[in-house]
């Protein structure tokens, strides 16, 4: 079966409690790359499947659902759904998980440190050197990814430009560590150069 239908018939399959359970222990999943509270709460189980693709990718997404699955007692579809995929699953953390290889190959060292802390560490250098223009990109980015809000962006579009980026770091942080690692990878896209001046490389 496709990965996507697959995924989206597991969801749409689980009852409430447990398509709960799912989505609580996706919000709180510890490895990379991981995924932003507001992207999952309140969601149903299309946004769901989608945020799991955009996430993980086809493959990625099917082993994490399945991960996810185990995690709250739900072996019987865990298996199911890898079955219906194709989908060989490891158990997180054996030596011969293909998903935690290439997600070991794919993070760079930074994020080896926990991107909140690595945030905070510079947040008054991030608020005295991150231009106008690139704070307006990071807004949009940060929109584009459901880290912030459309009313968390007006409000910062509406400051002077050091308010501007002291109210996106301060916002950003108080998200957590998976906001923060977007907020970074956004500032390593749209200006290298600032990005590595500030030793998030």
């Amino acid at each position: 079966m496709d990965k996507r239908k697959a995924v989206k018939h597991m969801l749409s399959t689980l009852t409430k409690v447990d398509f709960d359970n799912f989505c609580n222990e996706l919000m709180h999943r510890k490895g990379e790359p991981q995924v932003v509270r507001i992207r999952v709460e309140g969601k149903n189980y299309f946004e769901i499947t989608e945020v799991l693709l955009s996430t993980f990718n086809d493959t990625g997404a099917v082993e994490v659902a399945a991960e996810l699955l185990n995690e709250i007692n739900c072996k019987k579809e865990a298996d199911e759904l890898l079955a219906a995929t194709g989908v060989k699953y490891s158990e997180p953390g054996s030596s011969n998980n293909p998903r935690k290889e290439l997600s070991q190959r794919n993070v760079s060292a930074e994020s080896r440190v926990p991107a909140d802390q690595m945030l905070r560490s510079v947040r008054t250098e991030f608020i005295n050197r991150v231009s106008q223009a690139v704070l307006e990109q990071l807004l949009d980015k940060l929109l584009e990814r459901e880290v912030i809000t459309y009313s968390e962006m007006t409000s910062a579009r509406g400051k002077p430009q050091f308010d501007k980026a002291r109210e996106v770091v301060d916002t950003v942080h108080q998200k957590g560590a998976a906001a923060c690692r977007v907020l970074i990878n956004a500032l390593r896209e749209i200006d290298p150069y600032i990005y590595k001046e500030l030793n998030l490389s």
